[in-house]
């Protein structure tokens, strides 16, 4: 029998724009690269330090290369700390040496065939291990052999996707979009993965990447693999909601919505598949529509509204219930003729729904609270 190696973790945290946006988890080769991952943990746990004395750490660095599809990296600990201004045209340029002798090789010159492996960046010198490292975004196989792979992202891999999205110039995160670790440390299974982009609880049996094209669950070639797959994520949501977690229903709603979207079947080569992957879609948006209400982020709550009533496939009894929340949010947003609008609609549809009727007549009883203010203040007026 195979014995699995225990390998050593490491954990990022990162923040976008100042706003922490979550944390990855590393898992180091110390099997396989054993050099370089006692290298990157001691940067990660604060024990290196260089000739003065100074404590050297990732703590405080950012990531001063980003491209999309292929990689983001940081590492630069001379040019790209927080007591520095960043962006700069040095971007990068900075490498500093933890290890080198002339007898060393770089370790685990591996393939690169796989998203989220972690790497050394090369320097000038190949008998040494220096500080810049990269994450892959997506299989880079032309890369194969020429880097030391020595971890791979196990957790936060939703976190690594919204570092390659940032806004960049000539590959370099603007300002605003400044990504930073904010600390680092040795990690293992009992500590948390906090995250503020997504929601990882997997009741209800998702155990579904944040992002399709990184999940190994589902067979990609499969509708009825990726369909399983988003029911059960929707149905995650669902028991989220019903537990009040308003903000962690709306991300796993979002999510669902992903896995939808990315393999939604052709129409005509998959009639049957394609209905039922666009009735998962309605539901989807009407549970987005929803949830945003209750979130009071009424504008998007109008837009998942807007979608349902513009498919084709919708029913009177979605419709019903698109209209009664994108009337609902107008009112709350005081606009007050086109909730009116959206709620007779509905109301046409369900003329008995006691929902609606209070909606509507709250609505009717604004407009009145208004039009009687506005006369008061055109009296006013003509009357000084």
């Amino acid at each position: 029998m195979k014995v699995e190696p225990v390998r050593p973790c490491c954990f990022f945290d990162i923040s976008i724009a100042g706003k922490f946006v979550g944390r990855i988890v590393l898992e180091l080769f110390e099997d396989l690269a054993p050099k370089t991952t006692e290298c990157f943990l001691k940067l990660c746990n604060g024990s290196a330090s260089d000739e003065s004395g100074n404590v050297l750490t990732y703590k405080g660095n950012y990531f001063h290369t980003v491209i999309k599809n292929f990689v983001i990296q940081a590492g630069d600990l001379i040019h790209c700390t927080s007591d520095k201004e960043c962006p700069s045209d040095q971007c990068g340029t900075g490498f500093t040496t933890l290890f080198k002798s002339d007898d060393f090789k770089p370790e685990n010159l591996a393939e690169l065939n796989e998203s989220f492996k972690v790497c050394m960046a090369n320097n000038t010198d190949s008998n040494s291990i220096s500080s810049q490292f990269f994450i892959t975004t997506h299989p880079q196989p032309h890369l194969n052999g020429k880097y030391t792979v020595f971890g791979q992202a196990i957790h936060g891999k939703s976190v690594v996707r919204e570092i390659e999205d940032v806004k960049t110039e000539s590959n370099i995160p603007i300002k605003s979009n400044t990504v930073y670790i904010t600390d680092c440390g040795e990690w293992n299974e009992t500590m948390p993965v906090p995250i503020a982009n997504a929601c990882y609880d997997s009741i209800g049996g998702d155990v579904y990447e944040e992002f399709p094209d990184d999940d190994t669950n589902i067979d990609k070639d499969s509708s009825e693999s990726v369909y399983i797959a988003s029911t059960i994520i929707k149905n995650s949501a669902g028991l989220i909601f019903k537990q009040g977690r308003n903000r962690d229903a709306l991300l796993k709603y979002k999510k669902c919505l992903r896995y939808v979207m990315e393999y939604i079947p052709d129409e005509d080569q998959e009639p049957d598949w394609n209905k039922k992957y666009q009735d998962l879609r309605k539901q989807i948006y009407l549970n987005l529509s929803l949830v945003s209400k209750q979130l009071d982020d009424n504008l998007k709550a109008v837009d998942y509204a807007t979608y349902v009533i513009d498919m084709a496939n919708s029913t009177d009894s979605d419709k019903t219930k698109a209209y009664f929340r994108r009337g609902s949010s107008l009112l709350k947003e005081k606009k007050y003729d086109s909730a009116m609008s959206d709620l007779k609609a509905a109301k046409a549809l369900s003329p008995n729904d006691p929902l609606v009727e209070k909606e509507l007549d709250t609505c009717m009883k604004l407009i009145e609270k208004k039009k009687t203010k506005e006369k008061s203040q055109y009296a006013k007026f003509f009357g000084s």
